[in-house]
C-alpha cells in the first residue's frame, strides 16, 4: 500500500502557499492602485497649480500689452481648470485684467465665476480701480456684483474718491446713483469732492457737491 501521508502533506502546503499568494498578488493589486490613484491627484493638482499662475501670467502679461499673451491663452487655460480666483500678493487675475485698452479678460474671468471682492495688498478691489482708470463699463457691471461700495483702501479711499482723481464723470454718476457715500473723508481728511480739486477736475468736483446731503 502507498503510503500518501506526505503527499497529503505537500498538497496542504501547496494549497496554503497558493493562498498566501494570492493574498501577496492581491495586496500588491491594491498597493499598485493606492499608489496610482495617489499620483494621480498629485499630478492632477501639480498642473492645476501650473495652471494658475499661468492664467495669472497671462493676463498680466496681456493687460500690460505684451506680444506674448492673447484673451485665447486665458480661456485655454481656464478651460483646463485653473482657478480663476487665485491671487497673489498685490493681485487678483481678475484686478489685472483691469488694466491696459483691451477688457476682453476681464469680461472672460467674470463669465467664468471670477470674484470681484478681494483685495490687492493695498485693499483696493475691483471697483476702486475701474473707478479710478474711469472704466464706466466696468463700474456698471460691478456694482450688480454686490460689492461694498464704501469700503476703503489703506489710505482711506473709496471708489467715489478714486474716481475723483480720475474725473470720469460717468463713473461718479453711477456710483452716486448707487449710494456712494460723498461724506467719508481719507486719511488725510479730504472729501469725494476736495479730492476732485486737488486733482483739478471741477466737473467731477461739482457733480459731487450736487449729491452732499443738505
Amino acid at each position: 500500500m502507498v503510503d500518501t501521508s506526505n503527499l497529503k502533506r505537500l498538497n496542504r502546503s501547496y494549497r496554503a502557499l497558493s493562498r498566501w499568494k494570492q493574498v501577496g498578488i492581491w495586496l500588491w493589486v491594491i498597493v499598485g492602485i493606492i499608489s496610482l490613484t495617489w499620483a494621480t491627484l498629485v499630478t492632477r493638482a501639480t498642473a492645476r497649480h501650473q495652471n494658475t499662475l499661468l492664467l495669472a501670467q497671462a493676463v498680466i502679461f496681456y493687460s500690460v500689452a505684451s506680444p506674448w499673451a492673447h484673451p485665447a491663452a486665458a480661456r485655454i487655460l481656464i478651460e483646463h481648470g485653473a482657478d480663476v480666483n487665485a491671487s497673489k500678493p498685490g493681485f487678483t487675475p481678475l484686478t489685472s485684467s483691469m488694466y491696459g485698452d483691451d477688457p476682453t479678460n476681464f469680461w472672460l474671468l467674470l463669465a467664468h465665476g471670477a470674484d470681484p471682492k478681494p483685495c490687492t495688498a493695498d485693499g483696493t478691489n475691483a471697483l476702486m480701480i475701474a473707478a479710478a482708470l474711469g472704466k464706466s463699463e466696468m463700474v456698471r457691471e460691478l456694482l450688480h456684483r454686490n460689492i461694498d461700495i464704501n469700503l476703503a483702501d489703506k489710505y482711506g479711499l473709496t471708489a467715489l474718491m478714486h474716481a475723483a482723481t480720475e474725473g470720469d464723470t460717468t463713473t461718479i454718476s453711477l456710483l452716486l446713483a448707487a449710494g456712494a457715500d460723498t461724506t467719508l473723508m481719507d486719511d488725510e481728511n479730504r472729501t469725494a469732492e476736495e479730492i476732485a480739486i486737488d486733482w483739478q477736475n471741477r466737473p467731477a468736483a461739482q457733480l459731487i457737491h450736487k449729491s452732499l446731503p443738505h
